[in-house]
């Protein structure tokens, strides 16, 4: 954690920075911890639901013909 101190610091007095605390989302996946257990999960709940949500709405659409769904 030293290091990790050492390095904000070092970043801190070339780039005006602000401490937001422990990252909760990263390009898009949601970042799930248990440090008393030592887990560590990443989450693409978003992305997947609006894959579904997407062709859900294809498989919806009236007229479409089934090869156009494969």
């Amino acid at each position: 954690m030293a290091e990790i101190n050492r390095l904000k610091q070092q970043l801190a007095e070339n780039f005006e920075m602000k401490d937001l605390g422990p990252a909760k989302q990263i390009l898009g996946m949601r970042i799930l911890r248990n440090r008393s257990e030592g887990i560590l999960k990443l989450s693409q709940e978003k992305y997947i639901t609006s894959c579904l949500t997407g062709f859900t709405l294809k498989i919806l659409r009236p007229g479409t013909p089934f090869w156009d769904l494969i």
